[in-house]
C-alpha cells in the first residue's frame, strides 16, 4: 500500500489563550484541546543566553521527553523540535513567564500541529446517538494521529 506524502494539519493556535494559561512560578502549562501525535511551536522573547525547557505529557508520566531551548536574544524567536514527534496533549515551558516586565524570558504563542498522511476522507458517519457520534470521532482522530 502507498501512503501519502507526510502533511502537518494545523489544530489550534494558542496565541489568544495564553491570558487564561495559568502560571506556576516559572512554569507555564499549556494544554490542548486533544492528544495528538505532533509537533509543536513555541514563540518566546528574551535575553541572549537564557534558556527554557520544553517538556512533554499525554498525562501517563511515562515519558522524559523535554527540549531545552537557549536563545539569541533577537526579538521574538519561535522554536520547533526539529527530529522528533510526540504523542501529546500538553507542554509545560519551564523558566518562562507571561508578563513582559518579568526577567525570565516571555511566551508569545503555542501552536499545536498535527502529523498525519494527507489522505483526504472519503465518508462520514452520522448517528442519533451521540454516544456513536463520539465514539467515531474518537475513532477519527486516533486514524489521523496514527496513520
Amino acid at each position: 500500500m502507498n501512503k501519502h506524502p507526510l502533511n502537518l494539519i494545523f489544530t489550534k493556535n494558542y496565541a489568544l489563550a495564553l491570558s487564561e494559561i495559568p502560571e506556576r512560578g516559572d512554569s507555564i502549562e499549556v494544554i490542548f484541546d486533544k492528544t495528538f501525535a505532533g509537533i509543536f511551536d513555541v514563540s518566546i522573547s528574551g535575553k541572549e543566553g537564557q534558556s527554557v525547557i520544553i517538556t512533554l505529557d499525554d498525562d501517563t508520566q511515562n515519558f522524559n521527553s523535554y527540549c531545552r531551548y537557549t536563545l539569541k536574544g533577537e526579538g521574538i524567536e519561535t522554536f520547533r523540535p526539529k527530529f522528533f514527534y510526540f504523542g501529546q496533549n500538553k507542554i509545560t515551558v519551564k523558566g518562562a513567564s507571561l508578563v513582559g516586565s518579568d526577567p525570565l524570558p516571555q511566551l508569545h504563542e503555542v501552536k499545536g500541529y498535527v502529523l498525519s498522511c494527507s489522505a483526504n476522507q472519503v465518508g462520514e458517519f452520522t448517528s442519533s446517538d451521540t454516544l456513536y457520534n463520539s465514539i467515531f470521532a474518537i475513532n477519527k482522530q486516533g486514524i489521523i494521529s496514527n496513520y
